[in-house]
């Protein structure tokens, strides 16, 4: 496929970069649903993801994700940090505070922490499909294989 170069330098910007890979390939976009403590494992596994031999279309859609999950996991970290400060005890002056299981407010904090983590996310993205992917050694990455296409 052949573009304008003059059209695409007009409006050189990350549209143009959209607009190319939407061309190249089909795109469907999709919608999945995850619960928080999915969307955990899916962030750590598209930040090994981005680090695979993959085509630079791929990285982009996989970033495309990743800054979705990556306001989950900021979001969940201020909830962890808050439950923290409730529950948890001063591990040594000026080193903060955290939740030993042998602590009485242990299984308080479990009881308030477990809801959040079954919290379900929608995540938008692309379907991905195999051929996306040149990998050359099986990898564990559960959580991104919902996001492809039968």
């Amino acid at each position: 496929m052949v573009y304008n170069s003059k059209k695409l330098n007009k409006n050189n910007n990350i549209n143009n970069f959209y607009y190319i890979c939407k061309k190249t390939r089909e795109i469907t976009m999709a919608t999945t649903k995850f619960k928080l403590g999915e969307v955990l494992e899916l962030n750590t596994e598209l930040l090994h993801l981005l680090q695979e031999n993959i085509t630079f279309k791929t990285k982009y859609w996989l970033n495309k994700i990743l800054v979705e999950t990556s306001k989950e996991v900021k979001t969940f970290d201020i909830i962890k940090a808050e439950l923290i400060e409730k529950y948890g005890k001063e591990v040594k002056k000026g080193e903060g505070k955290s939740i030993d299981p042998s602590n009485k407010n242990w299984k308080d904090a479990q009881e308030e922490f477990n809801p959040v983590l079954e919290n379900e996310i929608e995540i938008n993205h692309t379907e991905f499909k195999f051929e996306d992917f040149n990998f050359t050694s099986p990898k564990n990455y559960y959580q991104f294989t919902k996001l492809f296409s039968e």
